[in-house]
């Protein structure tokens, strides 16, 4: 397999995994019985782990690179989120 073909099957599989969270999010929210709620939230879990560990082998081959935040820029935010939930 090429790189880029690596890479697409990569990005293919990513969205596919958070596409699955979408629905299982959805599905479990909307269980009219508990046990099937606690069910899509346990699939959910694992969807969000496959996820995650996707991510994380794109990004160590270098697919999806992730600078680092500005210090300055998180701060901003933190600020800009306590206000939204002291209201």
């Amino acid at each position: 397999m090429s790189k880029l073909e690596l890479k697409d099957t990569l990005f293919c599989a990513l969205t596919a995994e958070k596409d699955l969270t979408t629905l299982y999010n959805t599905a479990a929210n909307e269980a009219m019985n508990v046990e099937l709620a606690e069910e899509f939230l346990t699939i959910l879990s694992e969807t969000h782990e496959a996820q995650y560990d996707i991510f994380k082998e794109t990004h160590k081959r270098g697919f999806y690179p992730t600078p680092l935040a500005d210090e300055t820029k998180i701060q901003e935010l933190k600020q800009k989120f306590c206000k939204c939930t002291n209201k």
